[in-house]
């Protein structure tokens, strides 16, 4: 299996960061019972020997550096204690060497190099915290990741929606643009018109206008000549022109509507589709068919669950071998006996579906989501997913089985092995909330 780069820099993070640990960790659990190193004792300061002299047979004590050591006498039985008294240190003076507590001498450190410091146990617990923090920040990395590739798998996915939509989107410009320009001719021969009307009054009078303009010229033609038919044709050549241009005003307006509609619906199915809630009937009556997302495909229904005496409803179709819970899948819309574009709402799915298989009418005011169950659907390819919305309701009317309905029967737990895998998970959930027995 070809595993994805970020699921390799969560393994190799993982791994290093969990030798660190392991390394440490009996380390830890060391320091942790035996605590922190003991402090070492101070070094044993020097003690002033006396010399005899050979002159005297005296005993002088000799300077063993500059710094003058006085004994001081205490009570006996007591030794007597000595006490460092400073004085200024000569460059060519000697110093007594400290001993380690075992007998040994100390060596001597370097000037200005640094001492020591700092509690293993300190030490091991940043080097965890550090571990852990780099994990999260892996992590982290994965699911950003995850995230992208899902993004863009689903936009691979939903790329014929896509296309459609663009094409769509730029047909609509064209007739916005078409419509603008027009709505511009329209206004400009009516405004021609209106002018040519205006001058024909102005040159023989609105009474003749009126007469000119009018579908029965009369005796209009023996009275004012034969000048008055070239008037009239050329108003209505201009009139002829400008209604034409409004019919196609507003043909084209009629078609923005259209546009705008199915622009409004291919972003509806293309945002689902990304959202990976877009079913193959919805996707289906668009004219498109979507590749499995993550190697499936959804099957969208509505159930109705109705419980009596701790018993579930169940109905079983003819030529099934699985019961199910009342419902079934949206349909488009039909008004006054015509299917339109629209798809049903859960709510008006549900309510037809019940009536068709159960002879009630579900209250409407009364229907309330109860949840959203996912399983394999029974006798489908395997990756075909059921995703059921269920409700309950409050219905008028006597539950009777329809032509569409073999029998219907209600169950208790114990009969979840003859239900659809949807509907055992119902089952199990049923049981949970102690709303049906066995």
């Amino acid at each position: 299996m070809n595993q994805k780069p970020y699921n390799k820099i969560l393994v190799s993070v993982i791994g290093f960061f969990g030798a660190i640990v392991f390394t440490a960790m009996p380390a830890f659990f060391v320091l942790a019972q035996s605590g922190t190193a003991p402090p070492a004792p101070a070094p044993v300061p020097p003690v002033a020997t006396s010399t005899p002299t050979a002159a005297t047979g005296s005993a002088t004590s000799a300077p063993a550096s500059s710094a003058q050591l006085k004994p001081v006498v205490a009570p006996k039985p007591k030794p007597a204690a000595l006490q460092l008294v400073p004085t200024s240190t000569p460059a060519s003076s000697t110093t007594a060497q400290p001993t380690s507590p075992a007998g040994g001498l100390l060596l001597p450190q370097a000037a200005g190099a640094p001492t020591p410091s700092g509690n293993p146990l300190d030490k091991t617990l940043a080097l965890v915290a550090g571990g852990v923090a780099a994990l999260a920040g892996a992590w982290a990395v994965v699911l950003k990741a995850k995230k992208k590739d899902k993004k863009k798998s689903n936009q691979d996915r939903c790329a014929k929606i896509k296309e459609a939509l663009t094409a769509k989107q730029q047909e609509l410009e064209g007739v916005n643009g078409g419509f603008s320009v027009k709505q511009a001719l329209v206004d400009h021969l009516g405004e021609k018109l209106e002018d040519k009307k205006t001058e024909l009054i102005e040159k023989h009078g609105e009474k003749v206008v009126s007469k000119i303009l009018g579908e029965d010229l009369g005796g209009t033609v023996n009275e004012l000549g034969g000048a008055v038919l070239g008037v009239k044709e050329a108003y209505d050549e201009l009139q002829d022109k400008w209604e034409k241009a409004k019919e196609l005003l507003e043909a084209l307006k009629a078609k923005q509507k259209q546009l705008s509609g199915e622009v409004k619906t291919l972003e509806a199915a293309y945002n689902s589709c990304l959202l990976g809630t877009l079913s193959q009937e919805a996707a289906g009556a668009l004219g498109f068919t979507l590749p499995l997302a993550n190697g499936k495909t959804y099957i969208d229904k509505v159930a109705f669950i109705e419980i009596q005496n701790q018993k579930v409803l169940e109905t079983k179709t003819l030529g099934k071998d699985k019961w199910y819970i009342p419902g079934g899948k949206r349909e488009k819309r039909v008004i006054d006996g015509k299917q339109t574009d629209q798809w049903e709402t859960d709510q008006e799915a549900l309510c037809r579906e019940i009536y068709e298989e159960l002879n009630i009418h579900l209250i409407p005011e009364t229907i309330k989501p109860y949840g959203v169950f996912e399983a394999q659907a029974h006798g489908k390819p395997q990756g075909t997913i059921v995703r059921m919305a269920c409700y309950t309701a409050k219905y008028s009317g006597t539950l009777t089985s329809s032509s569409e309905v073999e029998k219907m029967d209600w169950f208790g737990y114990s009969k979840k092995g003859e239900v659809s895998p949807v509907d055992q998970l119902i089952f199990d959930d049923l049981k949970a909330k102690k709303l049906i027995s066995s």
